[in-house]
């Protein structure tokens, strides 16, 4: 998938590139579309083709870290039902390669955006990425990220995002498998999150390209 002065989010899987954009505009199959870079309604969701697939996705060493993108490192650690007393930034990782990936993104990006608790501050362009792992024969995703202010838990904010994926079809079967609709919560203010279902910052995230260029769009 992928603040505060309060940040973070993480717990799923998507996919794309660095923090430089990709080279080209790529015609994808589903309707294309860049997201407006604001708070605005889901109705900002407007179009623009998707970037094109960077020559590599493969995971490596990290690729940015929280002062190159001017987030804060988490200081403390809190239980994933930890209620913030004021709300806070988090950021969100999404990902798509079946089906209509452009549609399922959006239509993830407009629940979040109506969901009590919940305000939708910034989502990045869409990056379309070759898939990294998983069933060979894949199709390639399609990959954003999103800047959320939220009062939620961590823990009804992934409760939130599973809900999303199940509604729109998510399925799990493999690691990596093809999929609707993938969303990562990768960072929750400058908290850290260590449960077994639920690790902030989303431990892979850095060494991620198709996660860390969308989300150096939304910082």
């Amino acid at each position: 998938m992928p603040s505060d002065a309060p940040r973070p989010l993480a717990a799923t899987d998507s996919q794309r590139s660095p923090a430089s954009p990709a080279p080209s505009a790529h015609a994808s199959s589903d309707s294309s579309v860049t997201p407006a870079p604001s708070a605005a309604a889901p109705a900002a969701f407007a179009s623009s083709a998707p970037q094109a697939p960077s020559a590599s996705a493969s995971v490596g060493p990290a690729l940015a870290s929280f002062a190159s993108l001017g987030l804060p490192e988490p200081t403390r650690t809190v239980p994933a039902t930890f209620v913030p007393p004021a709300p806070v930034h988090a950021y969100i990782a999404l990902g798509s390669n079946i089906g209509e990936r452009a549609s399922h993104l959006r239509t993830a990006l407009a629940a979040l955006a109506t969901t009590p608790g919940l305000r939708l501050l910034r989502v990045s362009s869409f990056h379309e990425t070759a898939p990294v792992g998983g069933p060979p024969g894949q199709g390639p995703y399609l990959n954003a990220a999103a800047l959320l202010e939220t009062t939620l838990s961590p823990r009804a904010l992934l409760d939130t995002l599973l809900t999303i994926e199940s509604q729109a079809g998510r399925t799990r079967s493999v690691p990596n498998a093809p999929r609707t609709l993938d969303l990562d919560l990768l960072l929750y203010s400058d908290l850290a999150i260590s449960e077994p279902d639920l690790q902030v910052p989303h431990p892979r995230m850095w060494s991620r390209p198709f996660v860390v260029g969308p989300l150096s769009e939304c910082c």
